[in-house]
């Protein structure tokens, strides 16, 4: 009515509908409590880093709102929801309160989102965790013992510490040129294997997007023609059909893999720190994380079995034969020496 207004002290929600602390904390009049985090609107920032900044590493650890504040709302200090502008506007985001992070694409039909596929996708060799026993049928060459026992002449022939010793060896050689923190996450994989502490077949060990390895596995050749190859199908799709709807990144990783075969290489070689510890792989899981402006922002999963294969057993490779030796005459009767499956994840950004 007309002439008439009222005000509350006790009304303790604002910005956001989020609720007020009129004391405020770091340097402003007043901040929101938002759940996760707190926000000041006096500098415009959140006063501690995004909980999700992982899943999100091309935005700042303190953004709000995914730096579109005028269009989009901060629903708990962890993840942006906005309305779409146009008609079939496209976006990737995770289903809302879903169990999971996979992304899905999504089309804005006016009124609301429409859920699309799920952008996430796997090729390779084999499933992670088929054959994971390894090879135990061939038989270890015998002539690589000039190889693998060169620095141990002391020990037994045939003997289990001597191959413990010259794989040990070679596998720290060829972690070497590495940081100190490379080579501890590099030791990790070894000591599952000679001390058998991933003998849980359901497991595995995963090496995230902020570890060192991932770091290094970013420079890797491999690597980034995988990412290179990957965006360029993710961009011609998107451009013809304006989703990511149909997509088929399985085969996309599929025709990548031929196309590395045919040129005589897949394999991760252009580093010896990553040609010690992985070497090969079994399985690519590729996850589209955004798309915009024709900048693509992937997530590259890469598994392998840490143990020997049957080419192994007769490599000329330093370590391959001990590795494999250790692997064939333990496997039955130890908890020790078992090939486990595991994992390093990376972020790519392609325009």
């Amino acid at each position: 009515m007309s002439g008439r207004s009222f005000t509350s002290d006790a009304y303790r929600y604002g910005f956001n509908g989020k609720e007020q602390d009129q004391e405020g904390m770091g340097g402003g009049a007043s901040t929101y409590d938002y759940g996760f985090r707190i926000y000041n609107p006096g500098i415009a920032k959140f006063l501690s880093v995004d909980p999700l900044t992982k899943k999100y590493p091309w935005y700042t650890p303190y953004q709000f709102a995914g730096n579109m504040p005028v269009w989009a709302t901060d629903l708990d200090g962890k993840e942006p929801e906005f309305q779409g502008s146009t008609p079939n506007q496209y976006a990737c985001a995770p289903i809302k309160d879903g169990c999971t992070d996979e992304p899905y694409g999504w089309s804005w039909d006016g009124c609301d989102w429409i859920q699309g596929d799920k952008l996430n996708y796997r090729g390779g060799l084999k499933n992670p965790w088929e054959d994971i026993t390894g090879d135990l049928n061939t038989e270890y060459d015998s002539k690589q013992e000039i190889v693998d026992w060169r620095n141990c002449s002391d020990l037994p022939d045939e003997g289990t510490g001597c191959h413990e010793f010259a794989f040990s060896g070679s596998f720290r050689n060829g972690i070497s040129l590495e940081t100190q923190d490379a080579q501890n996450e590099a030791l990790t994989l070894y000591y599952n294997f000679i001390n058998g502490s991933a003998n849980d077949l359901s497991s595995f060990l995963s090496f995230g997007a902020n570890s060192v390895m991932a770091g290094i596995l970013q420079d890797e050749a491999f690597f980034s023609l995988l990412g290179s190859s990957f965006t360029r199908s993710v961009q011609n799709y998107f451009e013809l059909n304006g989703s990511l709807n149909g997509f088929d990144g399985t085969k996309a990783i599929s025709d990548f893999r031929l196309s590395m075969k045919t040129c005589g290489e897949n394999y991760l070689n252009s580093q010896l720190y990553m040609f010690t510890v992985m070497g090969g792989y079994c399985t690519l899981d590729v996850q589209i994380n955004e798309i915009v402006d024709r900048q693509v922002s992937l997530t590259i999963t890469i598994w392998d079995h840490f143990g020997a294969d049957s080419g192994d057993a007769v490599s000329n490779l330093p370590g391959l034969a001990s590795l494999y030796y250790l692997q064939k005459n333990t496997i039955s009767n130890n908890i020790k020496y078992k090939p486990f499956v595991w994992n390093i994840r990376a972020n790519y950004f392609g325009k």
